[in-house]
């Protein structure tokens, strides 16, 4: 998963790198690029790391047990 995060995160950016390069300068384009890239990596790594959290807490047990008679 998180491979497959990262190789379409470096192709998304590269497209929106060569898009915006015809309108903004490079110079000021990389900077504003490097925090999108940053902020969407520590998403990413924050939303798996709450999905194990949420795998690795007990489940509560909502049935009740029936008596048993040891007649």
């Amino acid at each position: 998963m998180v491979t497959f995060t990262h190789t379409i995160s470096v192709f998304a950016l590269g497209f929106v790198t060569l898009f915006l390069s015809q309108y903004v300068l490079p110079e000021t384009l990389y900077p504003v690029l490097g925090a999108i890239s940053g902020i969407t990596i520590v998403w990413i790594g924050g939303t798996l790391f709450v999905r194990r959290l949420h795998k690795l807490r007990p489940q509560e047990h909502h049935h009740e047990h029936g008596q048993r008679s040891w007649a």
